[in-house]
């Protein structure tokens, strides 16, 4: 995602530790989520992830001139009398806005469907955050790119539509009850079944076989998406 977005906002660069202290925070709460679960995790990561979830939307769609500092409120408590005075409710950017407005909810469904249910492997929960995001944001980038007349070409639209399928494929196996950590090994044992490909690699096997091509795929996609761009100046490249 990041890659993405830097191709069109080349001012647009994240420092390490900020990077490295994303990571750490993604780390605990994964170990939490594991180790502990229950409302003592579920609460603090609805909550931050949903704010996280804003404040990416509100950059995305304002283009990062959208400040989050103390007079934020205020800023937006001006905007919206402004708005209410003009009689103007339309958004700026209409395209932007309801594809944003899809992605926020479908992570705010996501956030309130674990809060709720509180599935047992937390790790397989934030791993389907972090790969619909993912698509979600691959799909609006197509999406922009065809709606400002840029085109995709064969190759990146093959290395989607490939990606999509692995995508899917992977998770098929990923979520088969086979084997369980939650359990004793024993217990895990006994939901084992026959190897089925070459009666030597069994569906987990399958599942590292198929999310590796998947991210193959993936990655080809960013390196290829924007090979229409190759000759076009960088002034003359539309910011979304």
């Amino acid at each position: 995602m990041l890659k993405l977005y830097q191709s069109r906002h080349p001012d647009i660069a994240v420092k390490s530790h900020v990077t490295w202290m994303v990571l750490s925070v993604v780390i605990i709460i994964g170990f939490g989520g594991v180790v502990k679960g229950g409302l003592l995790v579920w609460i603090p990561f609805f909550l931050a992830h949903s704010a996280v979830t804003f404040v990416v939307s509100a950059k995305i769609y304002y283009m990062g001139r959208c400040k989050f500092d103390r007079w934020i409120w205020k800023r937006m408590y001006q905007s919206i009398k402004m708005d209410i005075a003009a009689s103007s409710f339309q958004p700026v950017y209409r395209g932007r806005f309801i594809m944003l407005t899809i992605a926020v909810l479908l992570n705010f469904s996501l956030d309130l469907f674990g809060l709720i249910s509180q599935p047992a492997n937390f790790g397989a929960f934030l791993l389907s955050v972090f790969i619909a995001n993912l698509m979600m944001y691959l799909i609006y980038y197509s999406i922009m790119k065809i709606r400002y007349k840029e085109g995709i070409r064969w190759i990146p639209a093959m290395y989607m539509i490939l990606s999509f399928i692995c995508w899917g494929a992977a998770l098929v196996f990923f979520l088969a009850k086979n084997t369980s950590w939650q359990v004793t090994p024993a217990e895990s044992r006994e939901r084992n079944k026959h190897c089925i490909i070459l009666n030597f690699f069994d569906h987990h096997d399958v599942w590292h076989f198929l999310s590796s091509c998947a991210l193959f795929f993936s990655f080809m996609v960013l390196f290829t998406l924007d090979d229409d761009l190759e000759n076009t100046p960088r002034s003359k490249i539309i910011v979304f």
